[in-house]
């Protein structure tokens, strides 16, 4: 039965009252009021997809287009061409359940359940099953690139320590290697990474300038800029770890044996790694769904990401419970020493962001500013984040151990 349609000729702007029909020889066929008679095979005409109640549009094949209201009709003569049965039955489920609210409601939930099961399931998976089988040269070559980096821009400086501090720095982390490497306390089975241990100073000054040297008064006290060190581990992928000459100074040998088996077991669980490829597999889920990864869409990536995170530091944490447990170190001395690393924590932030010293806001000067933030985002792949009460508490942390 004809269906009542405006047609737009080849060409033309104007519309033309007609009717439309698809003819027992499979064509398309457009009768304007004038006479006219336009057909085409209905299989070449381009029919646009069904959105409520709006006019749908045909394109034919030679440039000119009917516009029909009656989708219903539409629907049917799609439903007639043995060329796209299942893309006509599609759109009319998708109709039906967009025409009545709880069954927007109930996709929206199930989109959502979905959504949230391949970010937290699915792409650690995922992402899991990647690293491990990245080859030995490429992981490497990452955490090089990356030690390189902080130490190109300023960020990883020459010790300062003694060499009596030196030597027992690398003492108790050479030990706690060696046993590592033999034993794997709960990880995987084999142990491919070489541990090794890096000393540099990290230092923050008063004129906010990251560079280490108190370079005058920038704060308006009166006084020169004073020098802030700042005590931290940092695990790459390749197996290197970098403690920080505060962190050293600080910690007696017991908490830097706890210190280095909760990096250790960063590197064993190739953390670094996994958030590299989880953190971009979100990104780029976001942004396939949505369009836009900036502004507001960016707060499911940082919500995932601050995820990820705790779940590696639980990891890692678990890892050197065991280890202190295996070798007979008190439970109690993992959270003091990340008692001891915690004052430390907020300070990085508000030091080579932003200063605030009650007139005005400094921002760092001597460096470039993409250099910095790139340098922040690879210090929080890499290093450890705020402990909290429940970390410094195997039985609650980990109830395995």
């Amino acid at each position: 039965m004809p269906t009542p349609a405006d047609w737009y000729a080849p060409g033309a702007s104007a519309k033309v009252a007609a009717q439309f029909a698809v003819n027992d020889a499979g064509e398309a066929e457009i009768v304007c009021a004038d006479g006219r008679r336009h057909r085409a095979e209905w299989r070449e005409v381009t029919v646009s997809p069904r959105l409520a109640r709006l006019p749908r549009r045909l394109e034919f094949p030679d440039g000119g287009w009917a516009e029909v209201a009656d989708n219903d009709a539409v629907d049917r003569a799609l439903l007639r061409d043995r060329s796209r049965p299942l893309v006509a039955r599609a759109a009319r489920v998708l109709h039906f359940f967009e025409r009545r609210l709880w069954t927007a409601v109930l996709l929206l939930g199930v989109a959502a359940a979905v959504g949230i099961t391949v970010v937290r399931v699915g792409i650690p998976a995922a992402a899991d099953f990647a690293a491990a089988r990245l080859p030995g040269d490429a992981v490497a070559q990452i955490g090089d690139d990356f030690y390189q980096r902080l130490r190109d821009i300023g960020w990883l400086r020459a010790s300062r320590l003694s060499a009596a501090e030196w030597t027992r720095a690398y003492q108790v982390f050479d030990a706690v290697a060696a046993d590592l490497a033999g034993n794997n306390h709960g990880g995987d089975t084999g142990d491919a990474f070489h541990y090794r241990l890096r000393l540099h100073d990290f230092s923050f000054d008063d004129d906010g300038d990251g560079d280490g040297d108190d370079d005058g008064d920038d704060d308006g006290d009166g006084d020169a800029g004073e020098s802030m060190s700042i005590a931290n581990a940092l695990a790459f992928p390749s197996g290197l770890v970098v403690f920080t000459d505060e962190l050293v100074t600080r910690l007696d040998d017991a908490q830097l044996a706890a210190v280095a088996a909760h990096e250790i077991g960063h590197v064993r669980g190739r953390h670094t790694l996994r958030m590299l490829i989880q953190s971009a597999s979100v990104l780029t889920l976001f942004g396939l769904l949505i369009g836009d990864v900036s502004g507001l869409t960016l707060a499911p990536l940082a919500l995932a990401q601050l995820q990820y995170s705790r779940d590696f530091e639980t990891e890692a944490d678990c890892f050197a419970y065991r280890y202190m447990a295996a070798k007979g170190i008190a439970w109690e001395t993992f959270g003091e020493a990340l008692a001891r690393i915690e004052v430390d924590e907020s300070t990085v932030d508000s030091t080579t962001v932003t200063r605030d010293h009650g007139h005005e806001q400094h921002r760092d000067r001597d460096r470039d500013q993409d250099q910095n933030g790139i340098a922040a985002h690879l210090l929080e792949l890499l290093s450890t984040h705020p402990p909290s009460a429940a970390r410094a508490d195997p039985a609650a942390h980990c109830p395995a151990n």
